[in-house]
């Protein structure tokens, strides 16, 4: 078989639209600026193909100093440029007598073979179209970003995502969002007003101190000459109802054994 170098391009996810461009085009949907040259200048896409190779393709080349490929010994860059090759762009109908067999109806592979009558080539070129055909069919499918909402966000994990809403907020819907097949999402209507705030009363007020309330924390603090007795740290749970109250104040020569029989009270 022909020694080819085989390329098969993969964008991850539309997070690199507008990003990406090269020999390969851009990234943004728009087919009119795929032929954007090295110098940003776009070459019409019905251009010639003598066109495209000479004013798209050949501004693509890389210098040594930006290769990224490692060379076998007494071999270097420069030992891989063929300044003076010309490709051949125009199909001839010169073709083998056994064309169809070789090739099949591949037209890339019946390019190969009638330009140069290398069988092995032709055979790659076939080869490699039926392998990139099956590499189309199993692709992974790449969704849209998903963008978070009013006091949510998506916890996504390949096509499906959880609705999570943030700190204080709560929802008492279970949301799971699907990827459909051609990448989107369908986001609810009413979706920037399912997480509603959690609504925590204040504590109940404690001798000797008071609460610092923040959101669904609450912290104890002791007047002065006062010590605290137990943990500073109260919680208000999802159902808006902070946890039983266990700490106190002291004051000096207060016991907290006192304390204790009136928590219980």
């Amino acid at each position: 078989m022909a020694k080819m170098t085989n390329i098969n391009i993969v964008i991850a996810g539309n997070s690199l639209r507008g990003f990406v461009k090269g020999l390969f085009g851009n990234f943004n949907g728009k087919q009119s600026d795929d032929l954007t040259n090295a110098d940003d200048r776009i070459i019409s896409i019905n251009s010639s193909l003598d066109v495209i190779h000479n004013e798209f393709g050949l501004t693509w080349q890389i210098h040594a100093s930006d290769s990224l490929f490692t060379y076998p010994v007494v071999k270097n860059h420069q030992s891989f440029q063929h300044v003076d090759f010309r490709p051949i762009f125009k199909f001839t109908d010169q073709c083998p007598g056994n064309v169809v067999d070789v090739c099949g109806d591949d037209q890339a592979s019946r390019f190969d073979f009638c330009t140069t009558d290398n069988t092995s080539l032709a055979e790659s070129t076939r080869i490699m179209t039926e392998e990139i055909e099956v590499m189309a069919e199993v692709a992974l499918l790449v969704c849209d970003d998903i963008s978070n909402f009013t006091h949510g966000y998506w916890n996504v994990n390949n096509r499906s995502a959880d609705l999570v809403c943030i700190d204080n907020y709560l929802t008492t819907d279970s949301i799971v969002l699907q990827c459909y097949d051609n990448g989107t999402w369908v986001i609810p209507v009413n979706i920037n007003n399912v997480c509603q705030r959690i609504v925590c009363d204040l504590p109940e007020p404690i001798d000797n101190g008071n609460w610092n309330v923040s959101g669904r924390n609450a912290e104890l603090l002791c007047d002065d000459h006062c010590t605290l007795n137990g943990s500073s740290q109260l919680i208000c749970d999802n159902e808006g109802v902070w946890e039983l109250i266990t700490s106190a104040c002291l004051r000096p020569g207060m016991s907290s054994e006192i304390i204790k029989w009136q928590h219980k009270l």
